[in-house]
């Protein structure tokens, strides 16, 4: 199943399962690589005699121009009736061949001699690839993304992904009451009483804050958050004080209790690491929506409207162990 035709030039085929670096494996029966596929755009085909392969420090990159053969997922759809019960159509699966053009193939080791690699490792090796090509070329040579296929090296399975679907009953219900119509309509007249200077940095966290909402990479969502943190609540970077203060109007704490209950210290910790050390962490799912409820708080002191304490609900919840998923920061 997994072959490309190479052409028009040189009108043959390839497996890509023979692309991958022989180093990789030792055992190719146990084996299987990570495949992400771009289609490039205005870049001339007479920089293209065939294909070219370059080998990156954790990845393989090949240059074609050609069509591909790769495996699609259904794309799935999903309902939720009133009941929580989930109705969903997997969608049909099945072969699919690009038209003739211009792509670029990323290539990692996913399975290697029998022990999976994860999938968030993996991708990262990707986007690494990707960010380094975009940023010495332009966005035009990774300009389309056409799929990711993981290949059995030793056979003809092929597996691929659909689209991620969040479970609903991780996140609190809606309470979309009539003070709840209030609190919105109150909310937009507090942010229309602000100076310009102000409503520009209100409209700006709350886009940081919409994108880190849907980031399906933790750390990047991480950084997003705190982006949105800094913007609403630190008129410097490096200085959490601004935060717990706020944070002492809310609860009625001293800030040195305020900063160790609500890790904000522990948490700009982790957010230096990443950014400035370059720690690699995996982000928990619970972190986050932690920081989301942080930032919720933090919104609603700065425009004195109504709070809902939401990070000290996440805080008395016992699956939200902080203090465990902060501690390489």
């Amino acid at each position: 199943m997994s072959i490309l035709s190479i052409g028009p030039r040189i009108m043959n085929t390839v497996k890509i399962q023979d692309m991958a670096p022989k180093t990789w494996f030792k055992d190719p029966k146990e084996s299987s690589i990570w495949l992400t596929c771009y289609k490039a755009f205005r870049m001339p085909l007479e920089q293209l005699n065939g294909f070219h392969t370059v080998d990156l420090e954790k990845t393989r990159l090949v240059f074609l121009n050609g069509t591909l053969n790769y495996f699609e997922a259904g794309k799935p759809k999903t309902e939720i009736g009133s009941d929580g019960q989930f109705v969903m159509d997997a969608g049909q699966p099945s072969m699919k061949t690009t038209s003739q053009g211009t792509y670029v193939l990323l290539i990692a080791p996913f399975e290697v001699d029998g022990v999976e690699n994860s999938e968030a490792e993996t991708r990262d090796k990707i986007r690494d690839a990707i960010g380094l090509l975009a940023n010495l070329f332009g966005r035009n040579i990774v300009f389309q993304h056409m799929f990711d296929n993981v290949i059995q090296l030793d056979g003809d399975k092929t597996t691929s992904f659909s689209q991620t679907f969040e479970n609903p009953f991780f996140f609190p219900e809606v309470n979309f009451n009539s003070n709840g119509i209030v609190t919105l309509q109150e909310t937009s007249t507090a942010i229309s009483k602000l100076t310009t200077r102000e409503k520009n940095r209100t409209y700006l966290l709350l886009r940081w804050f919409q994108y880190a909402l849907y980031d399906p990479d933790g750390p990047s969502s991480f950084i997003k958050y705190w982006i949105a943190i800094e913007t609403l609540a630190m008129p410097d970077t490096s200085n959490i004080r601004p935060i717990n203060e706020a944070l002492v109007k809310l609860y009625g704490l001293t800030v040195e209790a305020a900063n160790q209950h609500f890790y904000v210290g522990r948490i700009l910790n982790l957010r230096s690491k990443i950014v400035h050390d370059g720690l690699i962490v995996p982000i928990n799912a619970h972190l986050l929506r932690y920081l989301e409820a942080l930032y919720s708080d933090l919104f609603a002191i700065k425009l004195g409207i109504y709070c809902k304490k939401r990070a000290e609900a996440m805080l008395l919840d016992s699956a939200c162990e902080l203090q465990n998923f902060l501690k390489m920061g």
